[in-house]
């Protein structure tokens, strides 16, 4: 499980480096495929059926929305029917509206679905698709997939009626599209598509939004089972001729395809998810637990050797010096001056940022120095300092402690004068 989760993550990985190119080269593949083989599927002698025509179309709907698939699809049909029958051109140009209304107008992401299930039909591969549209689009995909089956059996449809207007002299207005009319009342197999993709996308939705750890496996798996039940009973009931073995491998192809899609679109430790479910008096509790599960990617180590140098530079270490015969570059001369320049300025900083301390502490030691000199000396009675000098001489500080200490000596004074 590691390793594939390692595949996935690389493939997620790449495609987010390059999404822009994978898209556009999926979008021209699937274009030029879709256009080609609705070109076979309708070919009546048009000259819009040209594979360079086709390559061009692609290429332009490669940088386009996916929608345009369904109009340029479409447009190339309606050209080819144009020489077989207005009636039956009339006919699909109808059914063209109502893709229209349904598919562009509500949700146009879908509508390239409409030209790729004819193709899956053509192309013998009409068992693969019922679930796999269920579980990349939802329940909306019957839409899609219900016009992509009627334009598949319109395709044989018009073989037959070609055939009918050629040799048919006396024929009316609108034959073409009655005879068509009346093969769709009659055509069992088609009933019976019909039924079994609507059921089986039905089921797969349903089962699919289950609160069940494994639901979307028991989708995968009930709904392909149910697509080869229902085509089995068609089969014995409506007495078709379809080969059932076919059935059978389509079927365990599609529970591959499907279960891949769901490796890709996130769910890589599958068995690690978690689903509980438990209630209290008031509430009911749905929980679900999804561990991360990523891959450690790879350090690379980058050392860049001319940010080591100036760093060594700038502490005063020694740096190994270029060998002989190498003269220096330009880059690593103005690195060294630039480097000189800086350790000068930070050595002038760190001068001038002492000699201002010492400086300060110079000066802190003179004040206190005189002002135990002047203290000294009004306690011996000794020669008495004016107060004028003494200011000059000590800091504001012990200025003003001096100043406060002769206003109480003078109240005192006065006090002894009065009690007198």
């Amino acid at each position: 499980m590691a390793q594939l989760v390692s595949i996935r993550e690389n493939i997620i990985g790449f495609y987010q480096k390059y999404g822009l190119i994978v898209k556009a080269v999926i979008k021209f593949i699937l274009s030029f495929v879709t256009l080609y083989f609705l070109a076979q599927m309708f070919d009546f002698g048009s000259k819009a059926n040209s594979p360079a025509l086709f390559a061009l179309l692609s290429l332009i709907q490669a940088f386009l929305p996916t929608v345009f698939l369904y109009f340029s699809g479409s447009l190339l049909i309606m050209l080819n029917l144009w020489h077989l029958s207005p009636d039956i051109l009339a006919g699909f140009a109808m059914l063209f509206l109502v893709g229209c209304l349904t598919l562009v107008r509500v949700d146009r992401k879908s509508a390239w679905i409409a030209m790729v299930v004819p193709v899956l039909f053509f192309l013998k591969l009409e068992y693969i698709a019922p679930v796999l549209l269920e579980i990349t689009i939802g329940l909306w995909a019957v839409v899609p997939a219900s016009m992509g089956i009627l334009i598949y059996f319109l395709s044989g449809y018009t073989e037959s009626v070609s055939t009918l207007l050629t040799t048919t002299e006396a024929a009316g207005p609108a034959a073409g599209l009655q005879r068509i009319a009346n093969l769709i009342m009659i055509d069992k197999y088609l009933l019976v598509i019909f039924v079994a993709y609507c059921t089986v996308i039905f089921i797969s939705a349903l089962l699919n939004r289950l609160f069940y750890e494994r639901a979307w496996l028991f989708a995968i798996i009930v709904g392909n089972a149910v697509l080869a039940v229902i085509m089995l009973c068609g089969r014995y009931i409506f007495d078709l001729d379809y080969e059932v073995w076919r059935v059978f491998l389509e079927v365990i192809l599609s529970v591959g395809i499907c279960m891949v899609y769901w490796f890709f679109k996130g769910i890589g430790d599958a068995s690690r998810t978690e689903r509980t479910v438990f209630e209290d008096d008031e509430y009911i509790y749905y929980v679900k637990a999804v561990p991360k599960l990523k891959i450690a990617q790879k350090d690379h180590n980058v050392r860049d050797i001319h940010m080591e140098a100036e760093k060594a530079k700038d502490e005063g270490e020694s740096v190994p010096a270029a060998p002989a015969g190498k003269p220096a570059e330009k880059g690593e001369k103005s690195s060294s001056k630039r480097s000189r320049k800086k350790r000068d300025n930070s050595s002038s900083r760190r001068a001038k940022k002492e000699a201002r301390k010492e400086a300060k502490k110079a000066a802190s030691i003179e004040a206190e120095t005189v002002s135990e000199t002047g203290d000294k000396a009004d306690a011996s009675g000794g020669p008495e300092i004016k107060p004028e000098n003494r200011e000059k001489a000590v800091p504001s500080g012990a200025a003003e402690q001096n100043r406060e200490k002769t206003s109480s000596e003078g109240d005192g004074t006065e006090n002894t004068k009065n009690s007198e």
